[in-house]
């Protein structure tokens, strides 16, 4: 008896058609730049909506992709992989990624992988904008 309501107990809990987006993207340009407001978890699960934002920002006339990543509350190997990944197609294609406002658990993250020196990581998304040519007021 008591297996039974383990049971039910654990299949009312359990939905698996329910899809739930658990990272935010703002976009927003200036000049040449596109700044993208990353918010929420970059997990396996919410990488392909990075990818889809990138792409759907991928203009001849933008030379720049800041992520400002000061609400990333986590980062999976796989959100480390599709920056990776972001950071060589931005290179091939004569782009620059910067990365900005890096959260303390992606500064972790990116430190216990080695790979701060893979990324140029800007303290604020204004420094970014000026790394990129783009004056601010």
């Amino acid at each position: 008896m008591r297996d039974v309501k383990r049971k039910s107990f654990y299949g009312c809990l359990h939905i698996p058609e329910q899809k739930i987006r658990f990272m935010r993207i703002k976009v927003t340009e200036n000049g040449s730049a596109v700044v993208l407001r990353l918010s929420g978890r970059l997990t396996l699960e919410e990488i392909p909506w990075l990818g889809k934002s990138i792409e759907e920002q991928s203009r001849p006339a933008v030379r720049t992709f800041i992520l400002q990543m000061a609400d990333v509350t986590d980062i999976s190997s796989s959100g480390i992989g599709k920056l990776l990944q972001i950071k060589r197609d931005c290179e091939i294609k004569g782009r620059q990624l910067l990365l900005a406002d890096i959260s303390p658990v992606t500064e972790y993250v990116l430190d216990l992988a080695r790979l701060t020196d893979m990324f140029d990581i800007c303290k604020t998304e204004a420094e970014a904008l000026l790394r990129a040519g783009i004056k601010t007021p």
